[in-house]
């Protein structure tokens, strides 16, 4: 059975670039624009074996997105790894406090996307 990705960001195309990436691995990729329709989803539906989170949305950001996440059932024990532009080590630092266990930083290679995801859910595919 294939592992399912949810990937939050405002920007379509980086979840299309990333969700092909991450699918043509055998991955399961569910993309969201937006972290209230990601939570939504999740409510409804549960949670997935790893998120890919985007810092700067609108209405909700990454880190507001993580920490309400964090807080459904299941949730803590879901890898979320921030995948933004914003390079600042505060970011990184607050991300992590926060509970992800990783940061990439866009644009990203697929080659340590895929290992990223591979690494943080004991996937051997």
């Amino acid at each position: 059975m294939a592992l399912t990705v949810c990937i939050v960001d405002d920007d379509v195309n980086n979840i299309n670039t990333a969700g092909y990436i991450l699918s043509k691995e055998g991955f399961d990729v569910l993309g969201f624009k937006s972290g209230k329709a990601f939570l939504k989803h999740i409510d409804k539906n549960g949670v997935p074996d790893l998120v890919l989170l985007d810092i700067k949305m609108p209405e909700m950001d990454g880190f507001e997105t993580l920490a309400e996440f964090k807080q459904r059932p299941k949730a803590p024990e879901v890898p979320v790894i921030f995948l933004s532009a914003d390079e600042r080590e505060d970011s990184k630092e607050r991300g992590m406090q926060l509970g992800a266990v990783g940061f990439l930083e866009k644009p990203f290679l697929p080659d340590v996307l895929v290992q990223s995801v591979r690494q943080n859910t004991g996937s051997r595919q």
